[in-house]
């Protein structure tokens, strides 16, 4: 939980910042996420951070839709983010 409160305070800090110094931000297209593989799957680290991230994100597009771009797909769960 602690990692999630992280990158959504650096995110959003960011993003916070540049629009108040007049920076056009750009709007959030893609989320790309590597899936390095050992072996027979995703490294448990790896995947651990992963969820994470999608975590982060889900909860910064929730609260903070007008940073993305409209989504063709209606995106309700973080399960639509993978």
């Amino acid at each position: 939980m602690e990692q999630i409160r992280y990158i959504q305070s650096m995110v959003l800090g960011h993003l916070q910042r540049l629009q108040k110094q007049g920076v056009r931000v750009p709007k959030i297209h893609l989320l790309i996420g590597n899936r390095l593989t050992q072996f027979d799957g995703p490294a448990k680290a790896f995947a651990a951070l992963s969820d994470a991230a999608v975590s982060a994100m889900y909860d910064i597009y929730v609260k903070c839709t007008d940073y993305f771009v409209p989504s063709t797909v209606q995106i309700n769960s973080k399960d639509k983010l993978r």
